[in-house]
């Protein structure tokens, strides 16, 4: 995979074997610092009701991507090196159905 560094965004432009982009997105629990890999499992056994924590995760993913999504219509839709581009969104290895950017 090739990619084009002279862009800041969206996080990486692909020139090869296929050209799109990707947009990263992020999702940390409110009120708490930055989780490092495996702290969600520390997490998970602390709390007494799992349910609670998959909806405040549901909520804090559906956020973080609809304000991507955002975004992408708003500002990286008009970028030269973006238009009539597919755009991939993925967080923690979850991919999402490309985004025309026309």
């Amino acid at each position: 995979m090739s990619v084009d560094y002279r862009f800041n965004r969206p996080d990486l432009v692909v020139t090869s074997p296929l050209e799109f982009c990707i947009e990263a997105v992020n999702a940390q629990p409110a009120g708490m610092a930055r989780l490092e890999p495996g702290t969600l499992d520390d997490i998970a056994t602390s709390m007494e009701d799992i349910n609670e924590l998959n909806r405040k995760a549901t909520v804090r993913l559906s956020n973080a991507f609809h304000s991507k999504y955002r975004k992408l219509k708003d500002e990286y839709s008009a970028l030269s090196h973006v238009k009539g581009e597919a755009i991939r969104v993925g967080h923690c290895g979850l991919q999402l159905t490309s985004v025309l950017c026309s």
